[in-house]
């Protein structure tokens, strides 16, 4: 694995919207040499960070809310969201933006 892959790579939400509306989830995927079959991904294959604390938060519980941005207020831009992981002794990273009005 030589990075990591999010979905969706933009998003949007809003948040004077209540949940599910203010909520935005992000899936980190490995990027694997062509030909190889995707392992199976546990909930806490990556950690999630967002660049915009004050108004999106993340969530890395390992349940199903793992990669989930919460919008707390208006995001100036996007907000980058970052998810890491580790191979062997190697962090691999992947990013995607949201943006919350």
């Amino acid at each position: 694995m030589t990075a990591l892959s999010i979905a969706p790579l933009d998003a949007t939400a809003s948040h004077t919207a209540a949940a599910p509306g203010n909520q935005q989830q992000f899936i980190a995927s490995p990027v694997l040499p062509a030909g190889c079959p995707p392992p199976p991904v546990p909930f806490d294959f990556a950690t999630f960070a967002v660049s915009d604390p004050a108004n999106v938060s993340i969530s890395n519980a390992q349940d199903q809310t793992h990669g989930t941005a919460t919008c707390k207020g208006a995001t100036a831009g996007p907000a980058t969201i970052t998810a890491t992981a580790t191979v062997g002794a190697a962090a691999v990273t992947g990013f995607a933006r949201l943006t919350c009005n």
